[in-house]
């Protein structure tokens, strides 16, 4: 399909509501797209609006605009609205908005509250998290324990993300 056929494509899917397709307009949107302009402020309000209606992805990209401010003129930077967008897309099961909460936590040197946002990142599978749980294993705010049942639910993760046909085209590459 052309880009103006994409584009229209999920025009299309916004207006019957899709939350889906209002992320991925919006990301579409912030830079142009062939002969479709950017166009930040509507990025904008779709993004919103799939985060407003619970779509994960959109919480944490949300929430990650507004903790780094990068598009002052759309989202300037603003810690309590980011704490908000990644705690809603944590509570949607998103591991990175997980474990973007830790990170809040440990900038605030909550230590110990941030290693639990990372265990219950790292349990769903993001080897980012798990890294962080061994850091803070070595520093003393995670105990052994709590370390290995996060490596064990980590692994068991990974090995329900695994297909049997990723694991043949792994062996084939």
């Amino acid at each position: 399909l052309k880009i103006e056929d994409q584009y229209e494509e999920l025009r299309k899917r916004v207006d019957s509501g899709d939350i889906k397709a209002m992320y991925h307009l919006a990301v579409k949107l912030t830079g142009p797209m062939g002969s479709i302009p950017a166009d930040n402020k509507r990025a904008r309000e779709l993004l919103l609006r799939s985060a407003e209606l619970g779509y994960p992805p959109a919480n944490l990209s949300v929430g990650q605009f507004y903790s780094e401010g990068k598009y002052p003129a759309v989202f300037p930077k603003d810690l309590k609205k980011a704490w908000r967008y990644f705690e809603a897309g944590a509570l949607g099961g998103d591991p990175i908005a997980r474990a973007s909460l830790g990170e809040m936590e440990i900038d605030r040197f909550n230590y110990r509250v941030g290693s639990r946002h990372y265990m219950i990142a790292a349990s769903c599978g993001f080897q980012l998290a798990l890294d962080n749980v061994l850091n803070g294993y070595k520093l003393g705010y995670v105990s052994k324990d709590e370390y290995t049942s996060t490596l064990r639910a980590y692994k068991d993760a990974s090995d329900a993300m695994k297909s049997e046909h990723r694991t043949k085209t792994d062996i084939n590459a």
